[in-house]
């Protein structure tokens, strides 16, 4: 059985995407004997003569290869199965046979910050207006496959809520925690690691993610302040991803630059030594598909606060300390407990090990390839 992953056009970009898809591949090949599975994503092949003189030339150069080059270049592939292994790309599928297709949803936030049924809390209502109506195109194609995986059940209800999905075709299958992210024993390593980027503080908290709204990154920054203010020098936080502009002046105006460094993207191996150095990982979400990074910092051995909105609630499993990420008090008070509380740190360390041990990658493996025999079938 030949299988094409359709992948997203410079998916290095994000790396949870290219991280799904990797591992997925890889647990299929390994535990399933006759699976031929390749990788497909458009190649550079589009350009406007002059176009990089423009602010928006890469935006510009997206779009075009995106939903120009990608759905003419589809159409020569040979295969018995196509997984369109993100929902974002769900409009190839007029390009391809319904009926031989798989599609992964990983979630519908934007369909619900669009519809004002999620709370954006200190955040602005920000969503790019062209951007959600191509998703919203976009994403009514999904039902069209004959297979569908939800990331998770939070997932799985936003697919029948919000898309003519029949309950049947829907599988949840939870996502594999890519082996990279590990426990580091290195110790001197992650000292010099440590004191490069927080000189002598006495504790780190990190968040890894995106800037989009429903990240609540600006309720965050607002927890971050009162705990300056209770630690001065002795907290610091580490934020891997890009900022907003009003999340810099929001810093600004805090006067917290000095207690923070921000890291617009780390590769993976520098990504799990944050994980390792970090005191403490805060992931208050409004929302999640799933919410990969919790299991990436429990996998390392980190305690992690979190929320449990949509899937989040899924994926911590009880492994997690749980704040409102409404209100930037419970926030803070979260943080504290989960820094001084030597208790609560180590059943923290302890059930996200545990939590770790039951995403049974034989399980994910055996559930696709179920999907994937019954279409081919």
């Amino acid at each position: 059985m030949k299988i094409i992953f359709l992948r997203r056009y410079r998916e290095n970009k994000n790396l949870s995407m290219k991280l799904y898809a990797d591992r997925l591949k890889g647990i299929l090949l390994r535990t399933r004997e006759g699976l031929r599975i390749e990788n497909f994503s458009p190649k550079e092949t589009f350009s406007i003569p002059g176009v990089k003189r423009f602010r928006f030339s890469e935006k510009i150069q997206d779009y075009m290869m995106s939903f120009v080059s990608y759905p003419q270049e589809i159409g020569k592939l040979k295969a018995d199965i196509f997984h369109i292994v993100d929902h974002a790309n769900a409009y190839l599928i007029d390009r391809l046979n319904p009926a031989k297709t798989v599609i992964t949803c990983h979630d519908l936030i934007i369909l619900k910050i669009m519809t004002k049924k999620l709370c954006l809390g200190y955040e602005k209502r920000d969503v790019n207006r062209i951007a959600a109506e191509i998703f919203k195109k976009s994403s009514r194609r999904i039902s069209r496959a004959a297979g569908l995986i939800a990331g998770s059940r939070a997932t799985k209800k936003d697919m029948l809520s919000f898309l003519p999905c029949k309950e049947k075709n829907i599988r949840v299958i939870y996502y594999p925690v890519d082996k990279a992210f590990r426990k580091v024993y290195d110790t001197v390593k992650l000292h010099e690691k440590r004191n490069a980027i927080a000189g002598n503080a006495k504790y780190i908290m990190l968040h890894v993610g995106s800037c989009a709204s429903y990240k609540n990154i600006a309720g965050l920054i607002r927890a971050f302040k009162r705990l300056v203010e209770r630690y001065g020098r002795d907290i610091f936080f580490i934020k891997v991803g890009k900022l907003k502009r009003e999340h810099l002046e929001l810093i600004r105006r805090f006067n917290l630059s000095k207690y923070m460094r921000i890291i617009p993207w780390a590769e993976i191996n520098e990504l799990n030594l944050l994980y390792n150095l970090a005191d403490l990982f805060i992931f208050p979400s409004l929302y999640e598909g799933y919410g990969w990074p919790v299991l990436e910092a429990m996998a390392c051995e980190t305690p992690v606060v979190s929320s449990d909105k949509g899937g989040l609630k899924e994926a911590v499993e009880g492994a997690a300390h749980i704040v409102d990420p409404y209100d930037a008090d419970s926030m803070a008070k979260g943080i504290i407990k989960g820094l001084e509380d030597k208790k609560l740190r180590s059943s923290l360390v302890s059930k996200g090990l545990d939590r770790i041990k039951r995403i049974n990658c034989k399980e994910i493996a055996e559930k696709t390839y179920q999907i994937y025999q019954e279409i081919y079938s």
